[in-house]
Formats: structure tokens, C-alpha cells, sequence
């Protein structure tokens, strides 16, 4: 059985207020300069491929992967409470926030398994 790899694949990094359009142009062959001076985003990552073999994804990240974790109750009331501006629209339900934890945990669950050993849980 092959090792598992974590590939990414056509990675763009781009600075701005309309990423998908600066994507557009520099995959037409505008050059960062162009980019930055006519449409005021900054290219930092063009087309990059990555392949990471199984295990090594700390080397990406020359840290240990933590997994800072409150109790459930704590945790979600905490968020269920906060009136955020914007993008945390699951806070808003106590199912939906229920239903977003249970996901972390289940994705930490999934990194353990793939990197045994390799990820610092601390409970608070």
C-alpha cells in the first residue's frame, strides 16, 4: 500500500479585494508589476505544486501542529454568545454550532490518525 501524500496543486496567493479576478489575469500573462500597478493586488504565489510525502507536514511548517481545545460546553457557548461582524455565521444556532465542533473534533481525529504523534493537544 502507497504512503499517503498531501498534494496541492495550481496554489495562487494574491492580495487583494478581487482575488478571482487577479487569478484570471495572471493565468492571461499579466506580470506582478502590471497586477499591482493597474489592478492594486499583489502576486505572491503563482501556479505552485506542492507534494508532501506522509508525515512531513510539520517540515512545511517547522512547528508542531496544536491542537488548543476548551470544553465543548465552554467552547461553543463562548461562540454562541459573541456577536461577531462577520464570517462566523455558524455561532448563530446552537446546532449549527454543535455541528461545527463535532467537525473539528472529527478532523483533529483524522490528523491523528495520519500523523500519529505528531500533533500537541492541550485541553483547557
Amino acid at each position: 500500500m502507497a504512503k499517503a501524500k498531501i498534494k496541492i496543486k495550481n496554489l495562487y496567493k494574491i492580495f487583494g479585494n478581487k482575488p478571482d479576478q487577479a487569478i484570471a489575469l495572471v493565468r492571461q500573462g499579466i506580470s506582478k508589476q502590471e497586477l499591482l500597478d493597474e489592478h492594486k493586488h499583489v502576486l505572491g504565489l503563482s501556479n505552485i505544486n506542492i507534494d508532501i510525502p506522509a508525515k512531513r507536514i510539520h517540515v512545511i511548517m517547522n512547528a508542531r501542529i496544536i491542537d488548543a481545545r476548551r470544553a465543548p460546553l465552554d467552547c461553543c457557548f463562548s461562540g454562541f454568545k459573541q456577536l461577531f461582524a462577520e464570517g462566523q455565521e455558524f455561532t448563530y444556532g446552537l446546532e449549527e454550532i454543535g455541528a461545527y465542533y463535532r467537525d473539528y473534533v472529527a478532523l483533529m481525529r483524522h490528523w491523528d490518525s495520519v500523523l500519529p504523534g505528531e500533533i500537541l493537544r492541550v485541553q483547557y
